[in-house]
């Protein structure tokens, strides 16, 4: 296992499970919006209430995503991730059993605090595992996951409800468990690639730091000397510009 890691062609199954976690993560989020009418009945709010439902998960991304930045500075780019996925997976299979508006609510805002916290480590990872050349075509494509996955949940989502005899609860918690398979996976599979280069760029950066500081103190070491040349020579009642 740990040699197929260490192998480049390992870079593949990190892409197949961001893509996997970015189609799913739009499917958890979009899921109500097709059975919005069924849920609205069967809890007894009004229409602006769903609507709640949808956009609370974009209000919690806005303002997760920085807030995920700063864990994964933190905690690590995996571990954030992780975060992200089992909260996002937990809080969708809470939805399929909620009896009441606010519990609903509640798993939903779990449900954006988990998906802002999704929002860094992907690119990271991309980055990482693919080379500069590569970057263009990985970002398209994990970028075009989110518009298949919003395509999807209005195609699968319907039928699904039909078969599952029009519960709409069985439809988010078996959106929840398929989710969580795709979190169990990235706990299994999911690596980090350590990059040699990096230290190697760490000490390159610090070394032309040093010397922009040793050019900036012989700078200074130069405007010193020649402002005490000045006092010298005006001392001595003689001109610095005749």
């Amino acid at each position: 296992m740990e040699s197929l890691v260490r192998s480049s062609q390992y870079k593949w199954v990190i892409e197949a499970l961001l893509i996997l976690g970015l189609f799913g993560q739009n499917l958890i989020w979009l899921a109500p919006a097709p059975i919005l009418r069924p849920i609205i009945t069967d809890l007894g709010i009004s229409l602006a209430s769903g609507g709640l439902i949808i956009s609370i998960i974009a209000l919690c991304i806005s303002i997760f995503a920085f807030v995920g930045a700063v864990v994964t500075r933190r905690l690590g780019v995996m571990p954030t991730l992780l975060i992200g996925l089992w909260m996002l997976a937990l809080a969708a299979i809470g939805s399929g059993y909620s009896s009441s508006f606010a519990q609903l609510l509640l798993c939903r805002i779990v449900e954006g605090v988990g998906f802002g916290l999704m929002t860094a480590p992907p690119g990271i990872l991309a980055m990482q595992w693919f080379s500069e050349k590569e970057w263009p075509y990985i970002n398209m494509v994990n970028a075009l996951c989110a518009y298949v996955g919003l395509t999807a949940v209005f195609t699968m989502t319907p039928p699904i409800y039909f078969a599952l005899g029009a519960s709409w609860r069985a439809v988010l918690c078996d959106y929840g468990i398929g989710f969580a398979v795709v979190a169990l996976a990235w706990t299994l599979l999911g690596r980090e690639k350590t990059n040699p280069q990096a230290a190697v760029g760490a000490q390159d950066g610090a070394g032309v730091w040093e010397v922009l500081m040793i050019r900036k103190l012989d700078r200074g070491a130069a405007d010193h000397r020649d402002r005490g040349i000045r006092c010298r020579r005006h001392r001595h009642g003689r001109d610095w510009f005749a």
